[in-house]
């Protein structure tokens, strides 16, 4: 009964695998781990931009994408 115990899991990742890049993009969570080369802690407009920026990459990402 193996299956049972990975079943949701299987079937979530075979689902989302079968229509990537199909329909409205869903969107998902990103996080952003980043320091100046002076290890300096960027300031909360850089991250945001950042963060933007990593979002805009993954609908890009979606849109192109071949199921």
């Amino acid at each position: 009964m193996i299956e049972i115990v990975f079943g949701e899991s299987a079937c979530g990742s075979l689902k989302i695998a079968q229509t990537y890049g199909k329909g409205k993009y869903r969107g998902s969570a990103v996080s952003i781990f980043m320091r100046h080369e002076d290890g300096s802690v960027p300031s909360s407009d850089e991250m945001k931009k950042a963060q933007l920026q990593a979002q805009e990459q993954e609908r890009i990402a979606w849109e192109n994408a071949i199921p």
